[in-house]
Formats: C-alpha cells, structure tokens, sequence
C-alpha cells in the first residue's frame, strides 16, 4: 500500500469509520500505479527536460496550496 495512503492525516482522526476507512485505502490502492502513472514515471527526467527551460502556458495546471499553523495543525 502506498505511504501516503498509511500515513494520511485521516487514519489519525475520527471522521472515518473503520469500514469507511477500508474503503478509503481500498480506492486510493486502486488507483495508484496504473498505466499513465508507471508512463509518467519511466519518462519524468524526459519530461522535467522539457519543461526546465520554459513551461508552456497552454499546459493546464491545478495547483493545491496549504499553510501549516505553527502548532503543526493544517
């Protein structure tokens, strides 16, 4: 499984309940590894390459952003 599904801040909490728990690490398994990850995967020094000197501004991007309070509490 991988580590960031063992180590989500949700296993820490009780906003799940230990069956939604087993669905939750059920579909992130899922859809860990497929087809396009493994491709991204054999070609990201290719890909870093191409985008080291110039991102394309017609590439889509989403970005997602979070600051952490000092306590350490997102």
């Amino acid at each position: 499984m991988p580590s960031f599904v063992k180590e989500a801040d949700i296993f820490s909490t009780a906003y799940l309940s230990t069956e939604d728990k087993k669905a939750y690490k059920s579909f992130i398994h899922r859809g860990t590894m497929t087809k396009n990850m493994r491709e991204e995967i054999e070609r990201v020094h290719e890909n870093a390459a191409v985008v080291s000197n110039h991102i394309p501004r017609e590439t889509p991007m989403l970005f997602f952003c979070f600051e952490r309070s000092r306590d350490g509490n997102r």
